[in-house]
């Protein structure tokens, strides 16, 4: 079983990016891109989803209120990518194995954490 990785941040999302590769979650000192797999579980329990940026499939609606928020912290393990909300709003991107469907890096990405290739680097720690 890998380790989980974790990042405690307090950055306020600035603005959402959306491409046809992509949802990008910019915080100003960290991006965060998405590009499928992605649930959005607000804090009353409703669950939005976002299978699939490049065929597009999903609502962004879910996405626009979050706009201004505080990211509390980000998580990355076997299960799952998680971006957890100071208001409890979270979002999810479920591993599939498959490739890289979540970036996390430093403003322009330039040193970038993708998951989850990033949990075959610790499985060998």
């Amino acid at each position: 079983m890998a380790k989980s990785v974790e990042f405690v941040r307090n950055e306020k999302l600035l603005y959402l990016e959306v491409n046809r590769q992509a949802v990008w979650l910019n915080f100003g000192a960290v991006v965060v891109k998405m590009l499928a797999y992605v649930e959005i579980v607000a804090p009353n329990g409703r669950t939005d989803t976002i299978p699939d940026v490049w065929e597009f499939e999903g609502d962004l609606n879910a996405l626009w209120p979050l706009i201004g928020q505080r990211m509390a912290r980000i998580v990355m393990d076997e299960d799952s990518f998680r971006l957890t909300f100071e208001d409890g709003t979270l979002i999810r991107c479920k591993n599939r194995m498959a490739y890289d469907f979540v970036g996390v890096g430093e403003k322009d990405l330039k040193r970038e954490t993708s998951y989850p290739t990033v949990l075959d680097y610790l499985r060998d720690e």
